[in-house]
């Protein structure tokens, strides 16, 4: 598991070409992104090669469902 606390100035990279490259980590299963400015956790769950799942948590009663 990578866990990421996004902020402002890294928000775009964290999701974007940073994600990309640790797709390409065949041992990863999940990818967690948690934004430092709003409630939003961001899970994504490996389930195939080149398939990943995205569960969104917006509420801070949703974190139970983390893992």
């Amino acid at each position: 598991m990578i866990v990421e606390v996004l902020s402002p100035s890294t928000r775009s990279y964290d999701r974007g070409d940073k994600f990309h490259h640790y797709r390409s980590i065949s041992s990863l299963r999940d990818y967690l992104l948690i934004d430092s400015e709003t409630i939003l956790v961001e899970h994504y769950q490996r389930i195939g090669v080149y398939e990943w799942n995205l569960h969104e948590y917006h509420q801070l009663t949703d974190i139970s469902g983390i893992m």
